[in-house]
């Protein structure tokens, strides 16, 4: 803008300068009527010229600040749009997690026939820390069955999971769970499984509210306290 305004400026005063030139060419009366027109035309174009200058620049200015504004409402807009995305993406995680928090307390399971049991709560818990239908459990046999003192059980090509409220969730299995069954299960003398079955020297055992069961050397025995 500024070198505009300093060309034209330049080119007003040569013409004066020329003028005056010519001028010098005449008589008195006529010097001084063309000094006063080439003056007026001197300060035309100059005042041209800066109005120009200025508008220039104006406009630039404007420019400048429209495009300021404009990029700030950008960048707000594309702020808020990342903060919708955001506040979607948070609640769809949400969403999620909720529904796998309900997938893990409740599980569809088939038998080996081919009927839909369902496992809950803390059977379910334990199911899933063996391995589920994959692990050495396999597919439950048959439905949850009612137990004594308000207890469950389910039973599993692997084992029975017995659960009380007092006792809590745990596996009988092979031997030892024959010869619970035989003294009872959680019905009997012995109560509800307090343990899964667990190694001890030269065999395995599982503990019971009211006692022990081992197997060792091929051999079950039922130890009551």
């Amino acid at each position: 803008m500024n070198r505009f305004t300093r060309r034209t400026t330049g080119l007003a005063a040569a013409v004066a300068l020329g003028g005056l030139v010519l001028v010098g060419c005449g008589d008195d009366s006529s010097v001084d009527d063309a000094v006063s027109s080439v003056t007026s035309q001197a300060e035309g174009a100059v005042n041209d010229a800066t109005g120009e200058g200025d508008a220039t620049g104006e406009g630039e200015a404007g420019a400048e600040g429209e495009a300021g504004a404009e990029g700030e409402a950008g960048a707000e807009g594309e702020a808020g749009a990342e903060g919708e995305a955001g506040a979607g993406a948070g609640a769809g995680a949400e969403g999620e997690a909720g529904a796998e928090g309900g997938a893990a307390g409740e599980t569809q399971v088939q038998t080996a026939g081919g009927e839909e049991v369902t496992l809950s709560g803390d059977i379910n818990g334990k199911y899933q820390e063996l391995g589920g239908s994959t692990g050495y459990l396999g597919a439950p046999t048959g439905p949850a069955e009612e137990g004594p003192e308000g207890g469950q059980s389910v039973e599993f090509d692997g084992g029975t999971i017995f659960w009380s409220e007092d006792s809590g969730a745990h596996v009988v299995q092979g031997r030892i769970l024959e010869a619970y069954t035989e003294a009872g299960g959680a019905g009997g003398d012995l109560g509800y499984p307090t343990s899964d079955e667990h190694p001890i020297e030269q065999g395995l055992a599982s503990d019971f509210t009211n006692g022990t069961i081992t197997f060792i050397d091929d051999q079950t025995e039922i130890m009551n306290n």
